[in-house]
């Protein structure tokens, strides 16, 4: 077996049930993306480690000698740290991945772990037909609007302002948003050649 990764799959540790959601739950488990799975165990750490930090503040001498202000100032101060370790663990897990696979070294998911047998995709298969069938489609007649014959070419100039201004505002916001999208790449990018220049 492979030596795990931040981006492995789950390992079975016990029998595995056979409730129909347990396996859906397997199942989205199998198909998430590595990079997905590596962020989701940073983000349980740091549920984790920010449940044991506060219990532990909450429990000392310290915290009652604080104000209302000074405690939730206290708080806040361990939860800002905690996300810069677990932002710093996604960036580096990010890096690591993407180096991996310009490397092509991308993991193949374990055939034990990934295969499910034939009754748990029938058991699936059950479940989401059920669900599939609980909702009604909702037909609902559209009201007829009332415009009077006279006012049809104010309506129709008002509507074509309204559409021209419509555009305006949706051409900004998309050039704004490429050149948000641009900066980032940009710093992606070079936070990534500074990963592999200190990797070498």
């Amino acid at each position: 077996m492979p030596p795990r990764t931040p981006f492995s799959p789950s390992i079975r540790r016990t029998e595995l049930s056979n409730h129909p959601k347990t396996i859906l739950n397997r199942r989205c488990e199998a198909n998430k993306d590595p990079l997905e799975r590596a962020f989701g165990r940073d983000d349980a750490a740091f549920r984790k480690a920010k449940s044991r930090r506060l219990t532990t503040f909450r429990s000392s001498k310290e915290w009652n000698r604080l104000s209302q202000r000074d405690r939730e100032k206290a708080e806040q101060e361990i939860v800002d740290s905690l996300i810069a370790v677990r932002d710093a663990k996604k960036r580096e897990h990010e890096m690591e991945w993407r180096r991996k696979v310009e490397a092509n070294e991308e993991e193949e998911a374990d055939p034990e772990e990934a295969d499910l047998d034939e009754e748990e995709h029938k058991d699936v298969d059950k479940l989401e037909a059920s669900e599939d069938g609980d909702g009604e489609w909702v037909n609902e007649d559209s009201e007829e609007s009332d415009i009077d014959g006279d006012n049809d070419e104010e309506v129709v100039q008002g509507l074509a302002r309204s559409v021209s201004q419509i555009k305006r505002l949706w051409g900004e916001g998309y050039w704004k948003q490429v050149a948000d999208l641009e900066r980032m790449a940009r710093g992606k990018e070079a936070e990534y050649k500074e990963y592999v220049d200190g990797h070498q």
